[in-house]
Protein backbone atom coordinates (compact mmCIF):
# COMPACT_ATOMS: atom_id res chain seq x y z
CA UNK A 1 0.00 0.00 0.00
CA UNK A 2 2.47 2.50 0.73
CA UNK A 3 3.69 2.16 -3.13
CA UNK A 4 0.03 4.02 -3.83
CA UNK A 5 1.90 7.16 -2.46
CA UNK A 6 -0.53 7.40 0.68
CA UNK A 7 0.85 9.23 3.48
CA UNK A 8 -2.52 9.03 6.11
CA UNK A 9 -5.64 7.09 5.60
CA UNK A 10 -8.78 8.19 7.84
CA UNK A 11 -10.05 5.16 9.53
CA UNK A 12 -14.01 5.81 10.84
CA UNK A 13 -13.96 3.33 14.18
CA UNK A 14 -16.99 5.41 15.53
CA UNK A 15 -17.24 2.08 18.25
CA UNK A 16 -15.56 -0.66 19.43
CA UNK A 17 -19.54 -1.84 19.74
CA UNK A 18 -20.56 -0.48 16.21
CA UNK A 19 -20.61 -4.02 14.38
CA UNK A 20 -22.71 -5.56 16.77
CA UNK A 21 -25.44 -2.99 16.12
CA UNK A 22 -25.75 -3.39 12.23
CA UNK A 23 -22.57 -1.14 10.93
CA UNK A 24 -20.86 -3.32 8.60
CA UNK A 25 -17.37 -1.76 9.05
CA UNK A 26 -15.77 -4.63 11.26
CA UNK A 27 -15.29 -8.09 9.05
CA UNK A 28 -11.67 -9.05 8.66
CA UNK A 29 -9.02 -7.84 10.39
CA UNK A 30 -9.04 -5.99 13.43
CA UNK A 31 -8.38 -2.26 14.11
CA UNK A 32 -5.77 -3.32 15.84
CA UNK A 33 -4.12 -5.09 13.01
CA UNK A 34 -5.19 -2.77 10.58
CA UNK A 35 -3.55 0.46 12.40
CA UNK A 36 -0.40 -1.30 13.52
CA UNK A 37 -0.01 -3.00 9.47
CA UNK A 38 -0.45 1.08 8.40
CA UNK A 39 2.14 2.41 11.09
CA UNK A 40 4.97 -0.38 10.04
CA UNK A 41 4.63 0.55 6.73
CA UNK A 42 5.01 4.50 7.18
CA UNK A 43 1.58 5.37 6.59
CA UNK A 44 -0.11 7.43 9.11
CA UNK A 45 -3.94 7.27 10.52
CA UNK A 46 -6.44 9.53 11.65
CA UNK A 47 -8.63 7.41 13.74
CA UNK A 48 -12.61 8.68 14.42
CA UNK A 49 -14.64 7.85 17.28
CA UNK A 50 -18.18 8.97 18.51
CA UNK A 51 -20.15 9.10 21.78
CA UNK A 52 -23.87 9.06 21.74
CA UNK A 53 -24.91 5.61 20.36
CA UNK A 54 -28.01 4.55 21.63
CA UNK A 55 -25.83 1.04 22.29
CA UNK A 56 -23.24 3.30 24.60
CA UNK A 57 -23.99 3.77 28.34
CA UNK A 58 -22.23 4.45 31.36
CA UNK A 59 -21.35 0.84 32.13
CA UNK A 60 -19.52 0.48 28.80
CA UNK A 61 -18.64 3.82 27.42
CA UNK A 62 -15.36 3.77 29.17
CA UNK A 63 -14.30 -0.04 27.27
CA UNK A 64 -14.73 1.51 24.14
CA UNK A 65 -12.83 4.74 24.37
CA UNK A 66 -9.47 2.85 26.22
CA UNK A 67 -10.35 0.31 23.19
CA UNK A 68 -9.99 3.22 20.54
CA UNK A 69 -6.97 4.92 22.48
CA UNK A 70 -5.05 1.06 22.80
CA UNK A 71 -5.48 1.64 18.67
CA UNK A 72 -2.72 4.64 19.14
CA UNK A 73 -3.70 6.73 16.22
CA UNK A 74 -1.38 8.91 14.49
CA UNK A 75 -4.09 12.04 14.73
CA UNK A 76 -7.64 11.69 15.92
CA UNK A 77 -11.21 12.69 15.59
CA UNK A 78 -13.57 12.27 18.61
CA UNK A 79 -17.24 13.77 18.11
CA UNK A 80 -20.61 13.14 19.15
CA UNK A 81 -22.95 11.10 16.88
CA UNK A 82 -25.30 14.08 15.17
CA UNK A 83 -28.18 13.06 12.59
CA UNK A 84 -27.55 15.37 9.25
CA UNK A 85 -30.80 16.46 7.84
CA UNK A 86 -31.98 14.03 4.96
CA UNK A 87 -29.74 11.11 6.07
CA UNK A 88 -31.61 7.82 7.12
CA UNK A 89 -30.38 8.09 10.30
CA UNK A 90 -31.92 11.79 10.50
CA UNK A 91 -35.58 10.35 9.35
CA UNK A 92 -34.98 7.74 12.11
CA UNK A 93 -34.63 9.90 15.07
CA UNK A 94 -37.16 12.77 13.56
CA UNK A 95 -39.45 9.96 13.73
CA UNK A 96 -38.81 8.65 17.14
CA UNK A 97 -39.21 12.35 18.06
CA UNK A 98 -35.74 12.53 19.16
CA UNK A 99 -34.52 16.04 17.20
CA UNK A 100 -36.12 19.16 18.45
CA UNK A 101 -38.29 21.50 16.36
CA UNK A 102 -35.61 24.83 16.90
CA UNK A 103 -32.37 23.06 15.53
CA UNK A 104 -29.84 26.00 15.04
CA UNK A 105 -28.16 25.33 11.51
CA UNK A 106 -24.54 25.67 13.97
CA UNK A 107 -25.83 22.43 15.94
CA UNK A 108 -25.36 20.48 13.12
CA UNK A 109 -21.63 19.27 13.30
CA UNK A 110 -19.77 16.97 14.87
CA UNK A 111 -19.76 18.78 18.41
CA UNK A 112 -23.50 20.47 18.12
CA UNK A 113 -25.06 16.81 18.10
CA UNK A 114 -27.65 18.26 15.37
CA UNK A 115 -30.84 18.89 18.23
CA UNK A 116 -31.07 15.00 19.19
CA UNK A 117 -31.11 13.59 22.71
CA UNK A 118 -28.62 11.41 23.40
CA UNK A 119 -30.55 8.41 24.87
CA UNK A 120 -28.30 6.92 27.70
CA UNK A 121 -26.36 10.37 28.80
CA UNK A 122 -26.68 13.61 30.02
CA UNK A 123 -25.90 16.41 27.33
CA UNK A 124 -22.77 18.13 29.60
CA UNK A 125 -21.56 14.24 29.78
CA UNK A 126 -20.80 13.99 25.53
CA UNK A 127 -18.23 16.89 25.67
CA UNK A 128 -16.96 15.87 28.80
CA UNK A 129 -16.21 12.23 27.27
CA UNK A 130 -14.93 13.90 24.44
CA UNK A 131 -12.16 16.39 26.00
CA UNK A 132 -11.04 13.26 28.52
CA UNK A 133 -10.35 11.21 25.55
CA UNK A 134 -8.25 13.92 23.88
CA UNK A 135 -6.81 14.43 27.25
CA UNK A 136 -5.64 10.58 27.63
CA UNK A 137 -4.62 10.07 23.94
CA UNK A 138 -1.91 13.01 24.94
CA UNK A 139 -1.01 11.62 28.36
CA UNK A 140 -0.67 8.09 26.90
CA UNK A 141 1.00 8.43 23.45
CA UNK A 142 2.50 11.60 23.29
CA UNK A 143 1.69 14.30 20.89
CA UNK A 144 0.40 13.86 17.67
CA UNK A 145 3.72 15.01 16.01
CA UNK A 146 5.38 12.54 17.93
CA UNK A 147 3.59 9.98 16.78
CA UNK A 148 3.73 10.61 13.30
CA UNK A 149 7.63 10.88 13.57
CA UNK A 150 7.35 7.05 15.01
CA UNK A 151 5.24 6.18 11.70
CA UNK A 152 8.08 7.84 9.38
CA UNK A 153 10.86 5.85 11.35
CA UNK A 154 8.74 2.35 10.93
CA UNK A 155 8.21 3.34 7.28
CA UNK A 156 12.16 4.20 6.56
CA UNK A 157 12.70 0.68 8.72
CA UNK A 158 10.53 -0.82 5.97
CA UNK A 159 11.69 0.58 2.97
CA UNK A 160 14.71 0.17 3.29
CA UNK A 161 14.28 -3.66 4.58
CA UNK A 162 12.43 -4.10 1.08
CA UNK A 163 14.16 -1.59 -1.37
CA UNK A 164 15.21 -4.58 -3.15
CA UNK A 165 11.57 -5.22 -4.31
CA UNK A 166 10.99 -1.74 -6.00
CA UNK A 167 13.18 1.26 -6.74
CA UNK A 168 10.22 3.29 -5.53
CA UNK A 169 10.05 2.02 -1.88
CA UNK A 170 13.55 3.11 -1.64
CA UNK A 171 12.53 6.97 -3.10
CA UNK A 172 9.56 6.21 -0.46
CA UNK A 173 12.28 5.28 2.25
CA UNK A 174 13.72 9.23 1.51
CA UNK A 175 10.69 10.52 2.11
CA UNK A 176 10.20 8.97 5.77
CA UNK A 177 13.76 10.25 6.19
CA UNK A 178 13.19 13.88 5.47
CA UNK A 179 9.99 13.62 7.51
CA UNK A 180 12.13 12.36 10.66
CA UNK A 181 14.73 14.91 10.09
CA UNK A 182 12.22 17.66 10.29
CA UNK A 183 10.27 16.34 13.23
CA UNK A 184 13.39 15.93 14.99
CA UNK A 185 13.82 19.09 16.57
CA UNK A 186 10.56 18.75 18.66
CA UNK A 187 11.14 15.96 20.70
CA UNK A 188 13.38 17.70 23.36
CA UNK A 189 10.62 19.84 24.30
CA UNK A 190 8.11 17.09 24.13
CA UNK A 191 10.47 15.22 26.24
CA UNK A 192 10.73 17.91 28.80
CA UNK A 193 7.07 19.01 28.72
CA UNK A 194 5.91 15.80 28.86
CA UNK A 195 2.91 15.10 30.90
CA UNK A 196 3.97 12.26 32.85
CA UNK A 197 7.11 9.72 32.77
CA UNK A 198 5.74 7.30 30.55
CA UNK A 199 5.01 9.75 27.82
CA UNK A 200 8.72 11.40 28.78
CA UNK A 201 10.07 7.82 28.61
CA UNK A 202 8.67 7.28 25.15
CA UNK A 203 9.97 10.23 23.68
CA UNK A 204 13.53 9.39 25.33
CA UNK A 205 13.35 6.27 23.05
CA UNK A 206 12.11 7.95 19.54
CA UNK A 207 15.46 10.02 20.55
CA UNK A 208 17.24 7.02 20.44
CA UNK A 209 15.56 5.50 17.89
CA UNK A 210 16.44 8.36 15.51
CA UNK A 211 19.67 8.09 16.28
CA UNK A 212 20.13 4.66 15.27
CA UNK A 213 18.61 5.18 12.02
CA UNK A 214 19.95 8.29 10.77
CA UNK A 215 23.06 9.32 12.89
CA UNK A 216 23.52 12.25 15.28
CA UNK A 217 21.74 15.24 15.04
CA UNK A 218 23.27 17.66 12.78
CA UNK A 219 24.41 20.97 14.21
CA UNK A 220 20.83 22.76 12.53
CA UNK A 221 18.86 20.18 13.85
CA UNK A 222 20.09 21.04 17.43
CA UNK A 223 20.30 24.52 16.88
CA UNK A 224 16.33 24.21 16.34
CA UNK A 225 16.00 21.80 19.08
CA UNK A 226 17.48 24.65 21.66
CA UNK A 227 15.19 26.75 19.73
CA UNK A 228 12.39 24.91 20.11
CA UNK A 229 12.64 23.93 23.70
CA UNK A 230 12.79 27.48 24.36
CA UNK A 231 9.56 28.72 22.28
CA UNK A 232 7.80 25.96 23.97
CA UNK A 233 8.81 26.96 27.31
CA UNK A 234 7.37 30.69 26.57
CA UNK A 235 4.18 29.58 25.26
CA UNK A 236 3.40 26.89 27.82
CA UNK A 237 4.18 30.14 30.27
CA UNK A 238 2.05 32.48 28.36
CA UNK A 239 -1.07 29.51 28.79
CA UNK A 240 -1.04 29.58 31.87
CA UNK A 241 -0.79 33.04 32.27
CA UNK A 242 -3.78 33.92 29.71
CA UNK A 243 -5.16 30.36 27.60
CA UNK A 244 -5.05 29.73 24.82
CA UNK A 245 -8.91 28.96 24.93
CA UNK A 246 -10.31 31.94 26.04
CA UNK A 247 -9.07 33.37 22.16
CA UNK A 248 -10.53 31.94 19.73
CA UNK A 249 -9.74 32.71 15.68
CA UNK A 250 -10.86 32.12 12.39
CA UNK A 251 -8.46 32.08 9.90
CA UNK A 252 -9.38 33.18 6.18
CA UNK A 253 -10.30 30.62 3.89
CA UNK A 254 -7.44 29.35 0.93
CA UNK A 255 -7.87 28.42 -2.42
CA UNK A 256 -5.00 25.90 -4.15
CA UNK A 257 -4.70 26.04 -7.74
CA UNK A 258 -2.84 23.32 -9.66
CA UNK A 259 -1.26 24.49 -12.09
CA UNK A 260 0.42 22.51 -15.70
CA UNK A 261 2.65 21.69 -16.60
CA UNK A 262 3.90 20.37 -12.93
CA UNK A 263 7.02 21.58 -11.92
CA UNK A 264 9.88 19.00 -10.22
CA UNK A 265 10.20 17.88 -7.11
CA UNK A 266 10.43 19.26 -4.69
CA UNK A 267 8.83 22.41 -5.96
CA UNK A 268 4.71 22.42 -4.45
CA UNK A 269 2.47 21.53 -7.85
CA UNK A 270 0.05 24.15 -6.89
CA UNK A 271 -0.02 27.97 -5.53
CA UNK A 272 -2.14 29.18 -2.26
CA UNK A 273 -4.23 32.12 -3.09
CA UNK A 274 -6.21 33.74 0.09
CA UNK A 275 -9.07 35.96 -1.54
CA UNK A 276 -10.05 37.51 1.82
CA UNK A 277 -6.54 37.56 3.79
CA UNK A 278 -6.83 41.07 6.20
CA UNK A 279 -4.01 43.06 6.64
CA UNK A 280 -3.27 41.50 9.70
CA UNK A 281 -2.99 37.99 8.01
CA UNK A 282 -1.17 39.05 5.07
CA UNK A 283 1.64 40.65 7.86
CA UNK A 284 1.89 36.95 9.32
CA UNK A 285 2.29 35.91 5.79
CA UNK A 286 4.66 37.96 5.28
CA UNK A 287 6.09 37.18 8.45
CA UNK A 288 6.56 33.30 7.85
CA UNK A 289 8.29 33.95 4.46
CA UNK A 290 11.24 36.08 6.61
CA UNK A 291 11.48 33.65 8.61
CA UNK A 292 11.43 31.32 6.27
CA UNK A 293 14.34 33.23 4.52
CA UNK A 294 16.27 33.79 7.87
CA UNK A 295 15.98 29.96 8.61
CA UNK A 296 17.54 29.26 5.21
CA UNK A 297 20.74 31.37 5.79
CA UNK A 298 21.16 29.53 9.02
CA UNK A 299 20.92 25.74 7.75
CA UNK A 300 23.39 27.05 5.25
CA UNK A 301 25.89 28.56 7.94
CA UNK A 302 25.14 25.22 9.97
CA UNK A 303 25.76 23.44 7.05
CA UNK A 304 28.88 24.98 6.43
CA UNK A 305 30.28 24.05 9.92
CA UNK A 306 29.14 20.49 9.78
CA UNK A 307 31.53 20.25 6.66
CA UNK A 308 34.60 22.06 8.27
CA UNK A 309 34.35 19.00 10.87
CA UNK A 310 34.03 16.12 8.27
CA UNK A 311 30.08 15.77 8.75
CA UNK A 312 28.79 14.59 5.58
CA UNK A 313 25.18 16.24 4.96
CA UNK A 314 22.64 15.28 2.23
CA UNK A 315 21.74 18.35 0.91
CA UNK A 316 18.59 17.11 -0.75
CA UNK A 317 16.82 15.77 2.67
CA UNK A 318 18.11 18.76 4.87
CA UNK A 319 16.35 21.23 2.43
CA UNK A 320 13.24 19.17 1.38
CA UNK A 321 13.28 18.95 5.43
CA UNK A 322 12.98 22.85 5.97
CA UNK A 323 9.98 23.54 3.68
CA UNK A 324 7.87 20.67 5.30
CA UNK A 325 9.05 22.54 8.64
CA UNK A 326 8.20 26.09 7.76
Amino acid sequence: MSLTGASTIFIGVESKFAGDHGYGKTHGKSYKEMFDGLHNVGIATTGAWMVGFDFQNRQNIEEDLQDFIALEPSTQQLTRVCPFPGTPFWKEMKKEGRIRDDVRWEEISFYGGGGMAPKNFNEHEIMNIIERGYKELYETHGATMARFMDVNMRGYEYCMENRHRNKHIGDRGQLHKRVAFSLFPLLKAMEIYAPNGTVRKKMKDKRRKYVELFGEPTTFQTWMEKGMTTVAGFTKLKNVLFPIENVLSEEPFKKYIYDKPVPAYPEKPYRVERPQGGKKFDKNVQAQKTAARIMGSVQSFAAYLDRRKGVEIDQKISDSALGMFM
